[in-house]
């Protein structure tokens, strides 16, 4: 099914906001399944393939069926779709928080901000806070994860409408030890934290993408912050799959003290991410639409790893590594994607008005 005029059902919201440009045929959006994908990936006016989605979704798109054939193909180097391809394909996203003296106002809202990057959406996002990484001897770890799990217990859980999920969070969530309702009769999964997970003896929590509503901490050893930085650098880059956005929680008296010793530079160039945020989900780089969003550069179509390419990059820039988004450890007003926002609904149309004409 495309877009166009005369249909009795309601309008998408994608068809309301893109009405300029559908209503002249400048863009058309085309509804459907597999088989409809492939229809429009293949036909012979479609010049360029864009994938958002998951990483089966690009191997099927790019070398076909599983199968031998597949496997050939991989191999010699011989996609079926041979056309210009690029990607988008997720990941296990880390939000690290880098030991520091925070205070009380500090943990609370990046307690906040954290379940906010799990929640949006249902967790259905392709960067999601997967891994919360800490580490193992700050004596507020207990603490903040304690903050963090009040925020879900008050959130409502949310519709859990992508196919699969249920079946993920029953495979990840039950690796805790938790009860996990795989057919929940109101549609919706509990938000899930594991807590100290090893890698060694549960991987797949930091080799897969669970798009659920469920996400784990890890604690590493260190014994100052500078040391927890580095090796949480190592560890992201190493064990954690993926390549499209981390986050980074660090206290200022922190950062001026690596700074200082030029570590900080070191560690943000050092992260295999097209996107670091910086105290603040790496997701509101895609959401600014002008910073370049996309996997860091390497990524092949026999090994994409979080994808091929950049979108937005609104100024087109040539040769980009990497966005590095970054914000003060708190903000006001409470910014408008957090679960518990009481005025989201006034806020916002400001928010958009403020976008629509700017003040002078």
């Amino acid at each position: 099914m495309t877009s166009g005029r005369g249909r009795a059902r309601p309008s998408p919201i994608f068809e309301q906001a893109l009405a300029p440009l559908i209503e002249p045929g400048y863009l058309r959006i085309v509804y459907g399944g597999a088989e409809i994908g492939a229809y429009a990936a293949e036909h012979r006016l479609v010049d360029e393939v864009h994938i958002t989605g998951s990483i089966q979704a690009h191997e099927a798109i790019v070398w076909g069926p599983a199968g031998p054939e597949r496997a050939r193909r991989k191999a010699t180097g011989d996609p079926p779709l041979n056309k210009p391809i690029t990607s988008e394909l997720g990941n296990v996203s880390p939000w690290v928080i880098v030991p520091g003296p925070y205070s009380e106002r500090q943990l609370s809202f990046q307690a906040e901000n954290l379940a906010a990057s799990v929640i949006n959406n249902a967790s259905f996002n392709c960067v999601a806070s997967k891994l919360v990484v800490t580490c193992r001897d700050w004596s507020d770890r207990a603490k903040f994860l304690d903050m963090v799990e009040a925020v879900l217990r008050r959130t409502p859980p949310r519709t859990a409408y992508y196919p699969g999920a249920g079946e993920r969070y029953a495979r990840f969530a039950n690796s805790s030890n938790e009860e996990a309702p795989t057919n929940p009769s109101d549609g919706t999964l509990p938000w899930s934290l594991a807590r100290d997970v090893n890698p060694d003896c549960q991987p797949h929590w930091f080799r897969e993408e669970s798009f659920a509503p469920v996400f784990a901490e890890t604690a590493l050893d260190a014994d100052s912050p500078e040391q927890f930085l580095d090796r949480a650098v190592d560890f992201c880059n190493d064990r954690v799959w993926g390549t499209l956005g981390a986050t980074l929680v660090v206290h200022p008296t922190t950062r001026r003290a690596a700074e200082a010793s030029g570590q900080w530079e070191r560690a943000i160039a050092r992260l295999r991410y097209g996107t670091v945020g910086i105290n603040h989900w790496s997701a509101l780089a895609y959401a600014v639409m002008c910073t370049p969003w996309g996997g860091y550069p390497g990524g092949t179509l026999a090994e994409p790893e979080s994808g091929i390419g950049w979108v937005h990059n609104t100024y087109m820039l040539d040769g980009v590594e990497k966005t590095v988004f970054e914000g003060p450890l708190t903000v006001w007003p409470k910014p408008l994607w957090f679960p518990m926002h009481r005025t989201a609904h006034l806020l916002a149309p400001r928010v958009v008005e403020l976008y629509r004409q700017p003040a002078v």
